[in-house]
């Protein structure tokens, strides 16, 4: 088969995807003072939630894998 016959923009938009959350993958998890927030933790305490702290719209937009506009999750 013809390599140019059994590609297409799809499969390039997906393969671009694959290849970004395996580079993601391959930098790890930091594990520091910043990242394991114990201020957080005791501000928020038992039976509550982070997601409105700045702390965690700042580490989820740095740790997470957010593909571009054009894959819809």
């Amino acid at each position: 088969m013809n390599f140019l016959n059994i590609q297409s923009l799809e499969k390039l938009v997906v393969d671009d995807a694959i290849c970004g959350m395996a580079q993601r993958l391959k930098k790890g998890i930091i594990v520091n003072e910043e990242t394991v927030a114990h201020d957080a933790m005791k501000k928020v305490g038992p039976g509550d939630h982070y997601l409105n702290l700045r702390h965690t719209l700042d580490w989820a937009r740095k740790e997470q894998f957010l593909p571009q506009s054009v894959v819809d999750r």
